[in-house]
């Protein structure tokens, strides 16, 4: 159990120049991606999402790994981004949580849920938690 690898994928998600075959490289055969509507989709609808034009990653930052817990052969993880996006004609720029659960199958690391709040996220909040 590697927080190395954990980070390491969070970075290449928040890659600006990836692409949206991510979820489909890395995630699992039944991986869930649930929007800040609570709208899910799967890998093959997410990368469906790049595919149409829909959504246009301009910039993207991973701010903060702020939960990391290993069970077995799972991880479960809480991050904060930033993202500046078009979606559907509309410019974005969100600063976010996400809630990552990844499964360890033989060896790699793969993300079986990633579910994503709404923008605008309050940060001050995350330091509370930590004194």
């Amino acid at each position: 159990m590697s927080e190395t690898e954990i980070r390491s994928l969070l970075q290449e998600f928040a890659s600006a120049t990836r692409t949206g075959d991510f979820f489909l490289d890395h995630g699992t055969d039944d991986f869930v991606f649930i929007r800040p509507s609570g709208n899910p989709l799967d890998a093959e609808g997410f990368s469906a999402m790049f595919q149409s034009g829909d959504l246009t990653v301009h910039d993207s930052e991973l701010i903060a790994l702020e939960r990391l817990n290993f069970h077995a052969n799972i991880a479960i993880a809480v991050f904060t981004m930033r993202g500046n996006f078009t979606y559907r004609g509309q410019h974005n720029s969100d600063t976010y949580v996400a809630t990552a659960v990844l499964r360890n199958i033989e060896g790699e690391w793969r993300f079986a849920l990633f579910q994503r709040s709404a923008g605008s996220t309050d940060l001050s909040i995350w330091k509370t938690l930590a004194d």
